[in-house]
């Protein structure tokens, strides 16, 4: 299953979660208070076994707002990272393909073929992000024709031709090789998914104290609770569509063309 329907499946879910557990909060709440009333312990809010509660309030809730802001600032922050790579990889494509004009006019079809190879591997990377086996073929893919390219272009600056040049390509191969790489990895760097659990039950522990102090009323809030339970479930969704950019509603697949024109513009040079 794609992180799409993951993403809104664990939002429609925190969402049901939120409501049942204040639902429930609320219940405990009124029974706690049928009992007290029942023994003669009152009812009020700042007496006997309630004094305290807002301290332990205050300080779930305020772990849980720091939790929520760390978890979607860091999405967020790799989001543009990873949108900003796109196009430092495609300067660094662009840069190593104007390069090979430098090369000895003998290799440069030779070499200019190796390199639409590999400009093709690294863009079957990110064609399928959902199927991790094509994304495993990819980079395998991109591995043999870097291996391939780089074969090539040593081969190039090692003529006599090649040497006067050889401080201008190569340097602009590594730089793009090693774009290649820090892509990679960006695309498996993600906030561990203990700290979403963490979130969670925070949400949760939250809204059943957000039901239990609502216990006075005979009734519970239905807008408050909706409005309570509507926020989190949303901040869930957006934080989840943000750290997997390409499989959720928030795209970075649009950026795709820098890479995809560069490619086709290859494909004018013999």
């Amino acid at each position: 299953m794609g992180i799409l329907p993951q993403s809104i499946g664990i939002g429609v879910g925190t969402f049901a979660a939120l409501i049942g557990t204040m639902w429930a909060g609320h219940r405990i709440g009124r029974q706690r208070l049928a009992q007290r009333s029942a023994t003669g312990g009152g009812t009020g809010s700042g007496t006997g076994g309630d004094a305290g509660h807002g301290a332990i309030e205050g300080a779930v809730f305020a772990l849980l707002g720091l939790m929520l802001a760390f978890s979607f600032s860091g999405a967020a922050t790799r989001f543009a990272d990873r949108r900003d790579l796109i196009t430092q990889e495609a300067n660094a494509v662009g840069t190593a393909w104007l390069r090979i004009d430098l090369l000895p006019a003998s290799s440069q079809p030779a070499i200019r073929a190796a390199f639409r190879c590999y400009v093709d591997a690294r863009l079957s990377v990110y064609r399928d992000p959902g199927d991790s086996a094509a994304v495993a073929t990819g980079v395998q893919a991109t591995a043999i024709a870097q291996t391939m390219l780089w074969k090539q272009v040593v081969e190039a600056v090692s003529t006599t031709e090649g040497q006067r040049v050889i401080t201008t390509v190569i340097p602009a191969m590594n730089e793009m090789f090693d774009m290649a790489t820090t892509r990679t990895m960006a695309m498996e760097v993600h906030q561990p998914t203990l700290l979403y659990a963490i979130m969670l039950l925070l949400m949760l522990i939250g809204a059943f104290i957000s039901g239990v102090a609502m216990a006075p009323n005979p009734r519970i809030s239905r807008i408050h609770m909706l409005v309570f339970a509507t926020t989190l479930a949303l901040t869930t969704w957006l934080t989840l569509d943000l750290e997997y950019p390409r499989r959720g509603v928030l795209r970075i697949t649009q950026y795709d063309h820098v890479l995809t024109d560069l490619r086709a513009d290859m494909d004018r040079v013999p």
